[in-house]
């Protein structure tokens, strides 16, 4: 049995995951297809942002009319060891773009 998907989602998202839920695994879409097809549906409603009216408009009263618990705010000490060296982002992190440095992986594999 699967989510029942709600009308104002787009419907390129809806056929993608449609796509994942297919009964027969060879026939779904790879992480590498799915990874390059939801960036470009991504960048396609951040230039169209005109096209998400509904569901913007549906999440925002969701969101504001949520009861949203104190212990979600809450946080904890966590001990952890042999954690790597933090390092600095990238010039291509900073500036935003790594959908591209993923695109770019997504097309050398």
């Amino acid at each position: 049995m699967r989510p029942k998907i709600i009308s104002e989602v787009p419907l390129k998202y809806k056929n993608l995951m449609e796509q994942c839920w297919n009964a027969n695994p060879s026939e779904r879409p790879g992480t590498g297809i799915l990874l390059k097809e939801i960036i470009i549906i991504k960048f396609y409603y951040q230039n169209n942002p005109n096209e998400l009216p509904q569901l913007k408009t549906k999440m925002d009263k969701e969101i504001n009319h949520a009861n949203v618990s104190s212990k979600l705010f809450t946080s904890k000490i966590h001990k952890y060891k042999n954690l790597p060296e933090p390092k600095n982002a990238t010039e291509e992190e900073q500036e935003g773009n790594i959908y591209l440095i993923l695109l770019k992986i997504i097309n050398n594999h």
